[in-house]
């Protein structure tokens, strides 16, 4: 998978560079008061062209561009060689959109308010041994009378089979309940790590309990849609010592 990857990366920066010599001066269109991005000639539509006119921008081939607000598609006030990339990824299929153009989303912070009733545990785990908790299901550990509920999951990081400049992040909230009383909610990151490898895992102390998260599953995959309801969470907790 990673050789694929590699090899797309590699096919769009070799047609970039072979192109160079092809594309005149006279492409060149005047600029239009409306600025798209990604649209560097100004021609309404976001093809190999302007790719290449980014290109050629960077490694000053030419001079000026047409659009270059429309050149910056990443938004770091600077038109390099990787808005001529992502350009090119946009035009075969590889990105949906770009990062200039993606306005963050914030999680809305989880509210405070337990539910109205303590939840039903749908099976016992033992302490300080990693478990998994699906989403919306509440584990019980009875040695140290502690439920969890895993309340959401959120998950960014980017899939598999796809050409990211940011590797994303996924988190879990947790609700935690003690004999007979809400404790609240801690949030937890997954480790930084890619499929099937190694990473630190996240661990907060909540009063003197410690939860951990190991990894949030199904890790994500190009063009496949992973519901809420389809992860899960690998955790343990154990006794923070004062």
């Amino acid at each position: 998978m990673k050789n694929e990857v590699f090899a797309k990366r590699a096919w769009i920066l070799m047609l970039l560079v072979l192109s160079f010599a092809m594309l005149p001066g006279s492409a060149l269109i005047a600029q239009t008061n409306t600025v798209k991005l990604g649209d560097v000639d100004g021609n309404g539509i976001i093809d190999i062209v302007d790719a290449l006119l980014t290109a050629r921008y960077y490694v000053g081939l030419i001079i000026t561009l047409p659009n270059p607000q429309a050149a910056d598609v990443d938004g770091n006030s600077q038109v390099t060689i990787v808005d001529a990339l992502l350009i090119a990824q946009y035009y075969v299929g590889q990105i949906q959109s770009f990062p200039a153009n993606t306005t963050p989303v914030p999680t809305p912070a989880p509210t405070l308010i337990p539910p109205l009733s303590q939840p039903t545990a749908s099976k016992n785990v033992d302490f300080n041994t990693p478990f998994v908790i699906q989403y919306g299901e509440t584990i019980a550990i009875p040695s140290i009378q502690l439920l969890l509920t895993l309340r959401d999951v959120s998950d960014s990081r980017c899939p598999t089979g796809a050409v990211c400049i940011w590797a994303g992040e996924a988190a879990i909230i947790l609700d935690l309940w003690g004999s007979n009383s809400y404790l609240g909610y801690v949030e937890l990151k997954a480790p930084p790590a890619t499929p099937n490898s190694a990473g630190i895992t996240d661990t907060k102390n909540y009063y003197h309990y410690l939860p951990r998260c190991i990894s949030i599953d199904p890790y994500p995959v190009l063009n496949y849609v992973i519901s809420k309801e389809q992860k899960t969470a690998t955790i343990d907790v154990a006794v923070a010592i004062p």
